[in-house]
């Protein structure tokens, strides 16, 4: 399982989730670097639902103090969001397949209080030559505000209709989670059902051997 077996077009709080991932080595971190947090943070910021205006001050000049705080916010969320998602889908893989989660009611209160940081206040951006669009008006640095935005769509989905089409993702070795668009999608990704594909063939070929 290499990061780009990342599952596309998630959401963003499935995005973190996903920041994880079982290798040979164990369990490799995306976020597990102040640099791997801010290239994350970078690349999510325009999938959030609505950006922060903080967001674009603080990416250019970002201290490593506010990225390394960001990023242990964030991988504290992920925790939290990575245990709701196992009890929400009935998870058959090891609890701590790729990381140690805390239990359901501890991850309850920090998805909770993350998202309770989220700034409120919406504002009107329209630049005279530009388009108008909807931006959050907040004094959070870039990096904290981002992951409360990512709480609150998180409280969105195990709270409403989509946790019903949260998924974990059952081929070899994978620990990612996804919103299936069908009933009868079993993995996360093309690669992942190649995968389990191999893994069944290998597994009769086996059993034809021993019979």
């Amino acid at each position: 399982m290499t990061r780009r077996d990342r599952v596309a077009g998630q959401e963003p709080p499935i995005d973190l989730m996903n920041t994880v991932w079982g290798s040979g080595r164990g369990a490799d971190d995306a976020l597990a670097t102040a640099a791997g947090a801010l290239e994350w943070i970078r690349e999510i910021g325009p999938r959030l639902e609505q950006r922060p205006r903080s967001l674009d001050h603080w990416l250019p000049c970002a201290s490593r103090l506010s990225v390394k705080e960001a990023a242990f916010d964030l991988r504290r969320l992920r925790g939290a969001l990575r245990r709701l998602a196992a009890d929400a889908t009935a998870d058959p893989r090891p609890a701590g397949m790729v990381s140690d989660l805390p239990d359901h009611q501890a991850a309850v209160d920090v998805l909770n209080g993350t998202a309770a940081r989220a700034a409120a206040s919406c504002v009107l951006v329209w630049p005279g030559t530009g388009v108008p669009a909807i931006a959050l008006r907040g004094d959070l640095p870039g990096g904290i505000a981002v992951c409360s935005l990512v709480a609150l769509q998180a409280v969105r989905i195990f709270g409403g209709d989509e946790c019903k089409r949260l998924r974990a993702c059952l081929a070899p070795a994978c620990a990612n989670f996804y919103l299936s668009g069908h009933g009868r999608r079993r993995w996360c990704s093309q690669a992942c059902g190649n995968r389990a594909r191999v893994a069944r063939f290998n597994n009769k070929q086996s059993a034809n051997e021993i019979g």
